[in-house]
């Protein structure tokens, strides 16, 4: 009897939380879920508590490495399992300190959804790379950052036009957690923050030049205008070889419930 009373009071924690009172699910959840339907090229969760390896669970292990021992293990900004004590993690990147994945033949792409989770703060006088492909000279590929001193998140799109620079339009407050969406469709550039859309913009041309040679950056890239890291919390980075539909993009955003 004993038994049966300890079970049930176990499959009543695991099924409403601590509290007793929130439906709580285990294991694989929506999230997980929404992310892998539209087929991502690569996602780095970046929820590594020990290590240097930065895991893809896209299923294409296309893994990656952290630079510099960035801080592992920070607040999680997604989760998977409803209500449930958040499973997930994020790192924190600083100088010296960030994520890459090398000679990526993979991402020559034209067309491109780029989506990442991070937790915001004041760029102190510096331009803030946070994820995408960017040659070290800038002259080459795509990806998002926050300028120096603005309040507002942007993207850089390398073309056979050269460097294009693509500015939102939304004021974001430091200290909150956001979903950055960055798609182009071969021609059309969209910018959103939390779903919603803060810019779109027309491409100069409809060629990306991307390199074999090139590498994915996380938190940092090596370009002389990007030469400090983001310096903040950035999880799941997601990068899609095509525009995702808003309905796929917004199953992710709902999913990611762990948004503080």
């Amino acid at each position: 009897m004993r038994k049966l009373l300890f079970a049930a009071s176990l499959l009543g924690c695991m099924a409403f939380g601590h509290g007793g009172g929130t439906p709580c699910v285990v294991g694989k959840g929506a999230f997980t879920s929404a992310v892998l339907a539209p087929g991502p090229v690569v996602w780095y969760r970046c929820n590594e508590l020990t290590g240097a390896s930065m895991a893809d669970s896209s299923g294409n292990a296309r893994n990656g490495s952290y630079s510099g021992s960035p801080t592992l293990g920070s607040t999680g900004l997604t989760r998977d399992w409803g209500n449930c004590v958040n499973p997930n993690t994020s790192i924190v990147t600083a100088s010296g300190k960030f994520g890459s994945v090398g000679t990526t033949s993979w991402i020559n792409l034209d067309k491109f959804t780029l989506i990442v989770f991070v937790l915001s703060g004041a760029t102190n006088g510096t331009n803030a790379f946070i994820f995408g492909s960017m040659g070290s000279a800038l002259d080459s590929g795509f990806g998002v950052y926050r300028a120096a001193n603005q309040t507002y998140f942007s993207a850089l799109l390398y073309t056979s036009a050269g460097l294009e620079n693509f500015n939102a339009s939304t004021s974001i407050t430091n200290g909150a957690a956001h979903m950055l969406t960055y798609l182009f469709n071969g021609t059309k550039v969209e910018l959103h923050t939390d779903t919603a859309v803060d810019l779109a913009a027309t491409s100069t041309s409809s060629t990306i030049i991307t390199y074999s040679t090139s590498t994915v950056q996380v938190g940092a890239t090596g370009g002389p205008a990007f030469d400090l890291p983001w310096n903040y919390n950035v999880s799941d980075c997601i990068l899609y070889s095509y525009t995702i539909t808003g309905a796929q993009e917004t199953a992710i955003y709902n999913a990611s419930v762990g948004l503080p």
